[in-house]
């Protein structure tokens, strides 16, 4: 888990790995991130993409992988 203390985001890693035999494995794993999202700033005829925190503009990703050795 990482935390931002200047902003109170938040990033945090989940992950299970499985042995099925001696040869086979999978795993899968889970990133959560909370914080302030990223925002929209138009200032006359400029506009720009603000960061509202560290970890808030980071969208939620699954992974799974299934590994054989020989």
């Amino acid at each position: 888990m990482l935390y931002c203390i200047s902003d109170s985001s938040v990033f945090l890693t989940i992950n299970s790995e499985t042995s099925w035999s001696d040869n086979l494995y999978s795993d899968f794993g889970l990133y959560i991130s909370h914080g302030d999202t990223m925002q929209y700033q138009r200032n006359g005829a400029d506009a720009e993409y603000v960061f509202g925190s560290e970890f808030g503009a980071y969208p939620l990703s699954l992974y799974a992988s299934l590994r054989y050795y020989f």
